[in-house]
């Protein structure tokens, strides 16, 4: 009887708990870099908060959060090489790169100058497959071998480059704080630093040839050069917000930044439209990505405050699965204040 009495009390039925995976969005994920290697959207990755890393290879029905070896810092940015091939930059120095489509990430070592530990871009160079990273102090570090082994390759500044690009023609371009802009013709051997006019710190920079580039910055900071970077010219009146990073799409440039800003322009780079991301999208956002060229139903992929893709008019927010395009705009939104 004893024995009976000690089961009931101390011996409770359990029930089988499903092991709970976490979410890849939601309030606290910011995300400040992304990657579309197929340029149709099916495979993207994007780098955040606290070393997060994602990645779906079926248009964002399904999510992966990748293991890696850092928690404790933010990841700046990414680019590929290929499908499989990814190089990622952060916080205090952390450089990791991956040939397995991300189920592993080995951390990569570089000789950082004092006070240099803040990476902020990094840019893969489609035509021999360089790879290049900026940073704090004057930083700029150049791989030749898939991000195994790194180079310092510029004077040191007590500046921090905010972004790099390579121009069709092969000049890599820098820009950043005080509106400095620098460019290499000759893979980073010698620099020549360009005045563009600008006061405000340049976030971003990019060319559609090798003549016409647009760079931008702080405070609405829109420059465009006709001439391959030898003049520049401001454009006015466009925004007062910070815009962040821009990109050709094939057609046109197209630029995001705060407040949830969309700037496209004309071919020429020279006529510009501010709409928004969405109508009542006032977030910020550090990184948009032309898919399928642009060409056709012109779709961006914008990461920051949250991840999501910018189609047939509509901002649509990546939650646990993708919103399908044919749902209303109501819809989108709503799923938006679940975030």
């Amino acid at each position: 009887m004893i024995s009976l009495l000690w089961v009931a009390f101390y011996v409770h039925p359990s029930a089988a708990v499903k092991d709970i995976k976490p979410s890849p969005f939601g309030k606290r994920e910011n995300y400040y870099g992304v990657a579309a290697p197929t340029g149709d959207g099916k495979l993207i990755w994007a780098v955040g908060r606290k070393g997060r890393i994602i990645r779906t290879d079926d248009g964002g029905n399904n999510w992966v959060i990748q293991s890696t070896p850092v928690s404790h810092v933010h990841l700046q940015d990414i680019d590929t090489w290929d499908e499989r091939s990814a190089i990622v930059v952060g916080d205090l120095g952390v450089v990791m790169v991956t040939s397995d489509s991300g189920a592993s990430w080995q951390r990569k070592e570089l000789e950082l100058r004092q006070f240099g530990e803040q990476l902020m871009r990094v840019a893969v160079d489609e035509s021999d497959g360089r790879a290049w990273i900026v940073g704090a102090m004057g930083s700029v570090f150049i791989s030749d071998d898939r991000g195994e082994t790194w180079h310092i390759t510029h004077p040191e500044e007590d500046l921090s480059w905010n972004s790099v690009s390579i121009s069709p023609d092969g000049t890599v371009w820098l820009v950043g704080e005080f509106g400095r802009v620098s460019r290499s013709d000759d893979g980073g051997t010698s620099w020549q630093q360009i005045e563009a006019g600008a006061e405000q710190s340049l976030m971003d920079i990019t060319f559609s040839d090798s003549n016409l580039g647009i760079a931008v910055g702080l405070a609405g900071t829109l420059l465009l050069t006709e001439d391959g970077g030898e003049t520049w010219s401001s454009i006015p009146d466009i925004t007062t917000n910070h815009i962040y990073d821009v990109s050709w799409d094939g057609q046109r440039f197209v630029a995001v930044g705060d407040g949830g800003i969309l700037l496209t322009s004309d071919a020429g780079g020279g006529d510009w439209h501010a709409g928004k991301l969405g109508p009542d999208n006032s977030l910020w956002y550090t990184a948009v990505v032309p898919l399928s060229n642009g060409l056709s139903d012109r779709e961006y992929l914008a990461a920051g405050a949250n991840l999501g893709i910018h189609q047939n008019e509509q901002w649509i927010p990546y939650t646990h699965m993708k919103r399908k395009p044919e749902e209303s705009a109501d819809a989108a939104q709503q799923s938006r204040a679940t975030l």
